[in-house]
């Protein structure tokens, strides 16, 4: 298994809980902490089993939207339609930031792969300029109780 426990402290737990935070948010959901600790530890471990042991690249993927729904289900004990909508909505947002700081990094910073995958500081990073949209939806969500329906204009989801 080659994966740093530094990157998946400092990188991969933050993330795991600004997914289960911001799915469930989007959808009106709340939870106590203890609960997103929980759903976030979890996805977590699951994610270091799917791509670092297991390595099932690509399909990681489809198997990580999955088991987040499948944890805010049996852990928060949320509906499963909302579930679904949550972590669909979440992984679409975290699609189209990765791509758009991977379109950057490569066509304008001019870094390699090679390069990235040398370096846990690039790793990082890049994991926390993923990471930073998140956080911002996270705060409108806290701070605001800002959900998806509200932007859809949609009275219940």
């Amino acid at each position: 298994m080659k994966v740093s426990l530094w990157r998946m402290i400092l990188a991969g737990i933050p993330e795991s809980l600004l997914l289960a935070y911001v799915s469930l948010g989007l959808v009106g959901v709340k939870t106590e902490v203890k609960g997103y600790l929980k759903v976030g530890i979890a996805y977590t471990s699951g994610m270091i089993l799917l791509r670092y042991v297991f390595q099932f690249h690509g399909l990681h993927s489809l198997l990580l939207i999955l088991l987040l729904m499948t944890l805010l289900k049996l852990i928060v004990k949320v509906d499963l339609k909302l579930a679904v909508i949550g972590v669909l909505l979440v992984f679409i947002i975290l699609f189209i930031i990765e791509a758009i700081i991977f379109f950057v990094i490569i066509n304008y910073a001019k870094i390699d792969w090679a390069t990235i995958n040398n370096s846990l500081f690039l790793k990082l990073l890049l994991s926390y300029l993923q990471q930073l949209p998140l956080l911002m939806i996270a705060l409108l969500i806290h701070f605001f109780d800002f959900k998806f329906s509200e932007l859809a204009d949609v009275d219940h989801v």
